[in-house]
C-alpha cells in the first residue's frame, strides 16, 4: 500500500510539472510570436499565405503547363496529318493523338474546374455568388 502512495504521489508530481510547463510554453510562444509580429510589421514582410491558396496556385499552374503540352501535341498530330502524304499509317497515328490528346484536355479542364471551386469554397465564397469564378460565369451567362 506504502508503495501505491508513493507511485500516485509521484505520478501526480510529474503530471504538475508537466503542466506548470506546457503553460510557461504556451506563454513563452505568445511573447514570441508577439515580437515576431512586431518586427515583420516594421520590415516590410507581407502577411503570410494561407497553405491551401500556395497550394491551389502550384496545381493551377501545372494544370495551364498540362494545357500547353496539350496544345503541342495538337500541333504535332495536325503536321503529321498534313505530311501523311496518303499514309494511311500516319494518318491513324495523327488521329489516335487528336483522340488521345481531347481526352487529356477533357481531364485538364475538369480538374481546372475542380481546382478553382475548391479555390472559391477555400476564400469563403459561396459557389454561384457574384464573386469567384462560377459568379463570374453566371454574370457572362445573364444569370
Amino acid at each position: 500500500m506504502r508503495k501505491l502512495k508513493i507511485i500516485l504521489a509521484s505520478a501526480l508530481c510529474v503530471a504538475s510539472l508537466i503542466v506548470a510547463q506546457a503553460a510557461l510554453a504556451q506563454s513563452a510562444a505568445d511573447d514570441i510570436g508577439q515580437q515576431l509580429g512586431a518586427a515583420g510589421t516594421s520590415a516590410g514582410v507581407p502577411d503570410p499565405i494561407d497553405p491551401r491558396f500556395t497550394v491551389a496556385l502550384i496545381i493551377r499552374s501545372l494544370l495551364g503547363l498540362l494545357g500547353t503540352i496539350i496544345f503541342c501535341y495538337y500541333l504535332y498530330a495536325g503536321f503529321l496529318w498534313t505530311t501523311a502524304g496518303g499514309n494511311d499509317e500516319q494518318v491513324s497515328k495523327a488521329k489516335t493523338t487528336i483522340k488521345n490528346a481531347t481526352i487529356g484536355l477533357i481531364l485538364v479542364l475538369m480538374s481546372y474546374t475542380i481546382t478553382l471551386a475548391a479555390s472559391d469554397i477555400a476564400h469563403g465564397w459561396r459557389l454561384g455568388s457574384s464573386s469567384g469564378l462560377f459568379g463570374w460565369i453566371r454574370g457572362l451567362l445573364g444569370g
